[in-house]
C-alpha cells in the first residue's frame, strides 16, 4: 500500500476517480457476461481437461459441448 487515507464516507468530491473506476469494472463485467451468454451460444471450441479446471469463465463453454 502507497497510502493510507482516514476512513470517511464515499464523496463524489473526493472519491469521484474510484467511484468511476468502481462503475466501468462493474459495466464491463456486465457485458462480458452478456457477450458470453451469446457466444456461447453460436461458438464451438474445444478445452483441454488441464486447462478448464477451475476456470469459471470456461464453464458455460464447457457445459454447452457435453450436450
Amino acid at each position: 500500500m502507497n497510502k493510507q487515507t482516514e476512513p470517511h464516507r464515499a464523496s463524489l468530491t473526493k472519491d469521484y476517480q474510484k467511484i468511476k473506476s468502481a462503475a466501468l469494472a462493474e459495466k464491463e463485467q456486465v457485458a462480458l457476461q452478456e457477450w458470453m451468454k451469446e457466444a456461447v451460444t453460436r461458438t464451438y471450441i474445444k478445452i483441454d481437461k488441464k486447462y478448464s479446471d477451475g476456470c469459471n469463465l470456461m464453464q458455460a463453454w464447457i457445459e454447452n459441448s457435453e450436450e
